[in-house]
């Protein structure tokens, strides 16, 4: 037995799937709408901080990162097609780069300021916004 089903009906079912697709990708968070821009500075003890990354992390979420450029300013990225980071509250800290690293470091950026040990573990904890975010840290090595 061949069982047919009409145009009207088909297309209905085709709209239905799509839809259904769309808001389980959503809901993974692979959409770019869930993300605040995120940029700003970091200074310690007034100098701009360059070549380290910096890193906010999301509860359950993958973490946002940015190079800090020379003057220590950063643009975070969610991911390779997304720049941002996830909405919401955010551990907020910086990293040296691995060795390994270094032969990757941005054009125009120096190997990382020395970094106090108590930046390298999370230091802050910043609420990211839809839309434009800026942080800026100044931090005190003492």
């Amino acid at each position: 037995m061949l069982v047919q089903t009409n145009r009207r009906t088909g297309g209905f079912l085709h709209v239905i799937w799509t839809l259904l697709v769309t808001v389980f990708l959503s809901e993974l968070g692979c959409g770019k709408s869930d993300l605040g821009r995120v940029s700003g500075r970091v200074t310690l003890d007034g100098q701009p901080v360059q070549g380290a990354i910096i890193l906010f992390q999301p509860e359950g979420r993958r973490p946002s990162y940015a190079w800090l450029n020379a003057d220590g300013k950063f643009a975070l990225q969610y991911n390779a097609g997304h720049k941002g980071a996830a909405i919401g509250s955010q551990k907020v800290q910086l990293k040296e780069p691995a060795e390994d690293q270094l032969a990757k470091l941005p054009h125009g950026i120096e190997a990382s300021t020395k970094i106090p040990p108590k930046f390298l573990e999370p230091f802050q904890t910043v609420e990211v916004k839809a839309g434009g975010n800026e942080f800026n840290f100044e931090l005190k090595s003492d």
